[in-house]
Order: C-alpha cells, then structure tokens, then sequence
C-alpha cells in the first residue's frame, strides 16, 4: 500500500511517508476549531469547515497537513453547556511547539485555516514568531473569509451571524447528517445602545438558541458554491506564496 501523503493528515501517515513528503513540499496546512455552541448546529462546526478546507487544498496544492486542533478559546460562550474553552495561553503553546517541530524536520510554509475567531491572537503570535525564524505563515478566519466570497448567495437577514446561513449552508453541504434542518432558526437580538463601547455581554441572554441570523433559505448548494470559492481563493494564494 502506498500512501499519497498529501491525501491524509498527518496522523495517518508512517513517519517515512511524512519523511520522503518533507523533500518534496515545504508547505503545511493546519486546521483549528471550536467547540462551542452552535444553535442547530454540532458544537464542533467550526473544526468541521476548517479540516474539510484543510484536506481539499492540501489535496490541491499537495501539501502536509496535520491533524485538526479540534479546541479553541471561547469563554464568552461558556454559559451554554457543551462548550469546551482553553486557555490562549495553553493554546500558543500548542501551536507553537506543533509547528516548529515540523520545522525542525524542513516545513518553512505554514498555511492556518482557523475556523474560530478566538484563535485568531494565539496564531497571529505563532506566525510572527515563524517569521522571526526564517520561516513563514499565512491564514484565514474561515467565516470571516467566507463574507468576501458570498456574492448573489445570501439575501436574508445577517446571513453571516452565529450559525445563519451561510455557515448552515456550508454544513449542509460538508455534513448534513449533524445538521437538525428541522429547524428552521431566526434570531435578532437587541443590541446595545453602546455598540460604540466594549463590554462583557451575557451571551445566553442575547443568543438563546446559540444562533444570530436567519436560515429559512440555507442549503447545501449554496454551501457548496461558498466552500468552492473559498478553496480556489485560497489555492490561488498559495501557488504564488514562495
């Protein structure tokens, strides 16, 4: 049997697959997530859209990509039970000695697909520290990007919000088997009059159902025309990122 490793993360490999692919690629794609609430959707959402990006521009660009760091940072959703927050701390550390052990072993490019805002400190801090070691990094917050991607797809209220349309929309398409499409979710909070001000908020007392949007028209292929995209865009960076 013989293993393509740019087909399998890491994890999968025999150490002399990943040996002979670290002479051949210098590029490795990593993929963080969340657990954390997420309405109708499975709490792990966040880890499911990063990998399965992950694994298509791995496969595209054949590229190493590790396992899915499957926790993150999120202590402002604590209050729903299910949800798993470390520490940033903790998860710096993490990423840090993940990646620079594969420095060790040649990797100079590291691609993060971070599916979770609250990771964005912890990997913007290990990126700068790539860079300070002659080595490199690059990312994308996967929601975030998706909103420069979404033209003539979306046109209900917040189709972006916490578990709206658009992310149904993707996990329709990557998993509907976890999806509960009986619900159909609308959600619009009160907001603030300060929004001018940073403040805690009680995040239970504004999202109920964990949700901020409306799904009334998500579904798997406008799911799949968001991800195509997203890949393509993030292909076309790479193949230009020396």
């Amino acid at each position: 049997m013989t293993l393509k490793y740019y087909e399998h993360s890491l994890a999968e490999l025999p150490w002399r697959v990943a040996e002979a692919a670290l002479k051949e690629t210098d590029l490795v794609i990593v993929p963080l997530g969340s657990v954390e609430v997420y309405g109708h959707l499975p709490q792990g959402t966040d880890g499911i859209a990063a990998e399965a990006i992950a694994d298509a521009v791995a496969r595209a660009m054949k590229a190493l990509r590790t396992p899915l760091i499957p926790v993150g940072t999120t202590p402002t959703l604590a209050a729903f039970p299910g949800t798993l927050s470390v520490r940033r701390e903790a998860m710096e550390t993490l990423l840090r000695d993940m990646v620079f052990s594969l420095v060790k072993s040649g990797a100079r490019r590291f691609f993060f697909v971070n599916g979770h805002a609250g990771n964005n400190d912890f990997v913007n801090a290990v990126m700068q520290e790539l860079s300070e070691r002659g080595a490199k990094g690059a990312t994308i917050q996967v929601w975030s990007f998706a909103r420069s991607h979404d033209q003539e797809l979306f046109k209900n209220y917040n189709p972006h919000g916490h578990a709206s349309e658009a992310g149904t929309s993707v996990m329709l398409y990557l998993r509907p088997d976890l999806v509960d499409a009986s619900q159909k979710m609308y959600n619009k909070p009160t907001l603030s009059s300060y929004q001018d001000f940073t403040f805690p908020i009680d995040a239970r007392e504004r999202m109920p159902d964990g949700m901020h949007g409306d799904t009334s028209e998500a579904s798997a292929e406008k799911g799949k025309v968001l991800f195509d995209r997203m890949i393509k865009r993030i292909c076309d960076f790479i193949a230009g990122w020396k």
